[in-house]
């Protein structure tokens, strides 16, 4: 559950194409997550791993799946992308210019993953991401990736 979680928040490699000034802030972050994902679940972590910048935080839903830094990032990814983790689809997000320019975006997306749990049932959640993305000479890359997976409200309780 907790690879299969943290799958829909990994992301693979854009075209090192800078963006133009007719770029949707949206757009760019969608092909940035869909790369991750696609690296991810085919286990190619070198690829997703240059979705990061070199001081990158990540925090994935699992207890203390945290990472900063590329090396704590490769750590991370490689305990949680793999041919098993399961597989991801967009649901949809948002994307728009951070600061000054057209060189850093503030995303939010959601997936619904599914795969298959350690009793064999497919189970499907949703991860929902927040993102700090930066253009760099090389493309975008991640500069904060963080992922949640919802979890029910508690019951209601009679205020008795």
């Amino acid at each position: 559950m907790k690879r299969l979680a943290a799958l829909a928040i990994v992301a693979a490699t854009l075209s090192a194409a800078p963006a133009h000034a007719g770029d949707v802030p949206s757009a760019l972050a969608h092909e940035l997550s869909q790369k991750l994902v696609s690296a991810c679940e085919a286990g190619k972590l070198d690829e997703a791993l240059a979705l990061y910048v070199d001081d990158a935080v990540v925090v994935f839903p699992s207890e203390g799946a945290a990472a900063r830094g590329k090396a704590d990032v490769a750590k991370l990814l490689a305990q949680n992308c793999g041919e098993d983790t399961g597989k991801s689809k967009w649901i949809g997000g948002t994307g728009a210019w951070f600061g000054t320019g057209e060189n850093a975006i503030l995303a939010t997306g959601a997936w619904e993953t599914s795969g298959v749990d350690a009793d064999g049932k497919t189970v499907r959640v949703t991860v929902r991401t927040t993102e700090l993305l930066v253009k760099t000479p090389d493309g975008w890359k991640y500069r904060l990736d963080h992922a949640s997976v919802g979890v029910p409200l508690p019951a209601a309780t009679d205020a008795r």
